[in-house]
């Protein structure tokens, strides 16, 4: 959570994830802002035009995973910062338009899976006043990353992903191999346990949790993806069929081995189209996959562009993959 845990701030986020939706409505637990944000979090925000809203990252590594998941077609869902709910709950899809309720199973809380792992005592709490001006104790929700929501044929499943930089950061065996301090072995092993709860808080509806970290992923395909996303959620202010007259263009280039570069100052010295807008529909024709380049190289504008030999969607495949 944020720099500080309130009464205040638990029951903001109670409000925000009541019923959270799937939707341009919906709200993170953690506004990606220095005011709500982990202080020494690296918060941003990032405009989704698929999802018409903004998408909330405290850290480098949710940003890089968030594009990862933009970039599948597939992706019909994302709730990122979402609360992991302490009692017993609907199955996160039962919002979800046209999903089937009846075939879904109902969620676990965090209290009662604490309770069964024996650590009930990481649920921490804080004493609010109820509309009958009674003073309760309210648990402390923990907040997951991303949990994504993906179309397979007709059916929709949910993926739940658990980010860090580091792969170590998920094994709590590592503390016994060092000489540190009692302190940070007791945190890193509550840090394991708070991981474990919402592993199996998912798992009791049937929902994969993948633990996923930026050391397991090629940083090619992430800059890259950075790099094309900047370009391509504004509207280039061209019509459909002048941007299907610039993506023939690029593809022509592509095939020929003609750098990207040289077609955009092409149609700007002839004042057709701006350097922006020739970028734009260069960008998006990769996010779309109408241009299927190597995201595992360096994709430079000024050089010709490399064909695509591995899909980054194939290659990672398995953390796209749950229960169906």
């Amino acid at each position: 959570m944020g720099a500080s845990i309130t009464a205040s701030r638990v029951k903001t986020i109670y409000i925000r994830q009541n019923n959270p939706s799937w939707d341009e409505s919906y709200v993170p637990s953690i506004l990606a802002t220095r005011s709500e944000a982990p202080s020494v979090s690296k918060p941003a925000e990032i405009y989704s035009s698929k999802f018409k809203r903004r998408i909330h990252c405290l850290s480098n590594p949710e940003l890089n995973f968030a594009l990862l998941a933009l970039y599948h077609p597939n992706i019909v869902g994302i709730q990122e910062q979402r609360m992991l709910p302490p009692l017993k709950s609907e199955h996160p899809l039962s919002g979800f338009p046209g999903v089937d309720k009846v075939r879904l199973a109902p969620m676990m809380g965090t209290l009662e899976v604490a309770k069964e792992l024996g650590c009930e005592n990481l649920i921490r709490k804080v004493l609010i006043t109820n509309k009958q001006g009674e003073r309760v104790a309210l648990a402390v929700p923990f907040i997951g990353d991303h949990l994504l929501a993906i179309k397979s044929g007709s059916q929709i499943s949910c993926i739940n992903w658990s980010i860090k930089s580091n792969q170590s950061e998920f094994r709590v065996k590592e503390l016994y191999q060092f000489n540190v301090f009692n302190r940070n072995k007791a945190k890193r092993e509550s840090q394991y346990l708070r991981h474990l709860i919402e592993q199996v808080q998912y798992e009791s509806c049937g929902i994969t949790t993948h633990a996923l970290s930026e050391d397991q992923f090629d940083r090619n395909v992430f800059d890259n993806l950075r790099q094309i996303y900047v370009h391509c959620q504004s509207s280039s202010g061209l019509s459909t069929s002048k941007q299907q007259k610039l993506l023939d263009y690029f593809k022509t280039a592509y095939k020929q081995g003609t750098p990207p570069s040289e077609i955009i100052g092409y149609f700007d010295l002839l004042n057709k189209f701006t350097p922006e807008q020739s970028k734009q529909i260069f960008y998006k024709a990769i996010w779309n996959r109408a241009l299927r380049v190597d995201l595992f190289r360096p994709v430079l504008i000024d050089r010709p562009l490399r064909p695509e030999k591995v899909d980054v969607l194939e290659h990672y495949a398995e953390y796209f993959e749950g229960q169906q």
